[in-house]
């Protein structure tokens, strides 16, 4: 598989619920923003994807929830390609509390905090249940930024919050699928090569 690559973010006011945890659906989000970090860590930026005719919409997403995220909290998205075809590319994603960055009280884990994904090869694991909420504190902020740079990790550090994996599918403005090997062989060996550089 290829490197992680990290990239870091402070959650915002906004994104936490009422009971005063990280909306669930905003992971999602930062899956987002984890993928294209990497693609563009990968020499690609998704615009010129979008001006060559070429979209990379969701078809399946799975999530599987450890711990809750607070507001105030670092968090770092760490992402990777998990398996790449010429008419798809799936992504494995793990979000962290940084080192230090919880303004919370000690959280019970809602099921086993081992950093170990239940879909890298060989495991049969299957998405969870949602995290038990926590106590919501009032930590103040003190970075002017909420989104903190990307930088290529060995290996995840930190509180494992969220472990999980999206896979996409390669069509065209038409939604017409398309063989990313024919349609931009380019993009295809380098993806290809940046999949197995760490394989």
């Amino acid at each position: 598989m290829t490197q992680w690559v990290k990239h870091q973010i402070r959650v915002r006011y906004q994104e936490t619920d009422q009971m005063g945890v990280v909306y669930h659906a905003n992971y999602l989000n930062w899956f987002e923003i984890g993928r294209t970090e990497m693609i563009r860590r990968a020499g690609v930026t998704y615009r010129s994807l979008e001006e060559k005719d070429l979209l990379l919409p969701l078809v399946d997403a799975e999530l599987q929830f450890k711990r809750p995220a607070f507001y105030d909290d670092i968090v770092t998205v760490y992402t990777r390609v998990m398996a790449l075809a010429p008419v798809s590319l799936t992504f494995l994603y793990e979000i962290r509390r940084a080192e230090g960055a919880n303004g919370q009280q000690e959280v019970p884990a809602a099921s086993s905090t081992s950093s170990a994904s239940p879909w890298a090869p060989g495991s049969a694991g299957t998405p969870g249940s949602d995290g038990s909420p926590g106590t919501p504190g009032s930590p103040a902020s003190s970075a002017p930024s909420l989104f903190l740079g990307s930088e290529k990790a060995d290996k995840p550090e930190g509180e494992l919050l969220v472990l999980g994996r999206t896979k996409h599918a390669w069509v065209n403005r038409m939604w017409k699928p398309v063989r990313l090997d024919k349609h931009m062989p380019e993009l295809y060996t380098l993806l290809k090569q940046h999949h197995l550089e760490e394989g």
